[in-house]
């Protein structure tokens, strides 16, 4: 069992943030749960509550609230990060992608997971312990049509998990991707 130790889940208000946040309970972790939807993150804290687990909640828009979230991260005893959250813009041609299109999508399925995950490894490298999970999804192995800005981003992430697994060699902190299929 895992009494205790901190487990942060991003896009946890449902489908498979909720899912592994509900998981991570059963297997005795409190929780941290972050997304924008402030109902369903309450009923999620709900479920692990009635799981017999502390959960806190940290409603907000990542796009804009990275840095606070972050900060907590580096103060905390984090043992897992999974970065689940995520923005599939609309299906599209390339030619038919606007800036305002790469920006959001860049920034929540890159940016975001790349800041909280520097500030977990500064949690967990000094206790010689913890995970980080990125939720890449099959985007970020192979290409689809007309979701090449979904696509691009999710396979910046997988790139960047592999190198900053490769950076933890020896710390006892692990980090990998897991990419399931459309859900």
């Amino acid at each position: 069992m895992n009494r205790g130790e901190l487990a942060v889940v991003t896009g946890a208000s449902r489908g498979l943030g909720r899912e592994l946040a509900l998981a991570l309970a059963r297997e005795g972790y409190d929780l941290l749960i972050c997304a924008r939807g402030a109902a369903d993150l309450e009923a999620v804290r709900a479920e692990v509550v009635a799981l017999g687990r502390k959960c806190q909640v940290w409603q907000g828009d990542l796009m804009t609230a990275t840095p606070a979230l972050a900060e907590a991260l580096e103060i905390s005893p984090v043992e897992v990060l999974i970065n689940n959250a995520a923005l599939a813009p609309a299906l599209k041609p390339l030619e038919e992608l606007t800036t305002e299109d790469f920006y959001p999508a860049l920034l929540l399925n890159l940016c975001v997971p790349s800041r909280l995950m520097q500030a977990a490894v500064r949690s967990m490298k000094p206790r010689e312990s913890g995970v980080i999970v990125n939720i890449c999804s099959l985007s970020g192995r192979r290409a689809i049509r007309n979701a090449s800005l979904y696509s691009a981003s999710k396979f910046a992430l997988r790139g960047m998990t592999e190198a900053v697994a490769q950076e933890l060699e020896g710390t006892g902190v692990r980090c990998f991707s897991v990419s399931p299929a459309g859900m």
